[in-house]
């Protein structure tokens, strides 16, 4: 008997797996972040394609067999257009997602996390002005609800330094947004 589970998910990182298939990492409010298997959505035909971009926020229905989930139904709840359409909103969006696969255990839910995550993307969409401080009070979140010290007195500046000497390793969507101003 297969186990379905349904959840609310964003699009945190995709790659290419044999001929038709993709490799998915979700953040879900229900499971946290899952590791996903989408059959055949590389073929012209898959009707999943579209709604499986980054970023995206999702209705997504998954079955769990042994350790391994397999997507099996995506509906689109929200694809962020404005967002998308301003390489600075995305690069900021890129920080974001980034943190969260590199900061986030499989499987650990996070509710709470995962509905600061939503509003911050809507935030981005819709503001003028103040993102790049909205993201910087987005990673004090993600790293004071995943544990990580007394983060009050860590200046903006050092911020992404005390997450790269966490993950020990650089992130990445910070060279690409240096490579914008």
């Amino acid at each position: 008997m297969l186990h379905i589970i349904k959840c609310k998910a964003l699009v945190v990182r995709k790659r290419d797996y044999h001929e038709a298939d993709q490799i998915i990492s979700f953040f879900t409010r229900e499971l946290g972040k899952v590791t996903v298997r989408a059959r055949g959505v590389r073929k012209c035909q898959s009707r999943r394609a579209a709604s499986l971009d980054l970023f995206n926020l999702l209705s997504i229905n998954l079955y769990q067999k042994g350790d391994f989930f397999t997507l099996t139904e995506s509906k689109l709840l929200y694809e962020f257009p404005i967002l998308k359409s301003s390489l600075y909103k995305i690069s900021l969006s890129f920080q974001v997602f980034e943190l969260l696969d590199k900061m986030l255990a499989e499987e650990q839910e996070q509710a709470s996390l995962f509905d600061k995550t939503t509003l911050l993307l809507y935030q981005i969409e819709k503001a003028f002005d103040g993102e790049q401080e909205k993201v910087s009070e987005f990673k004090r979140t993600v790293l004071d609800e995943l544990g990580f010290g007394n983060i009050e007195q860590i200046s903006a500046l050092e911020l992404d330094a005390y997450i790269e000497s966490i993950l020990e390793k650089r992130l990445n969507s910070l060279l690409f947004l240096t490579g914008l101003n």
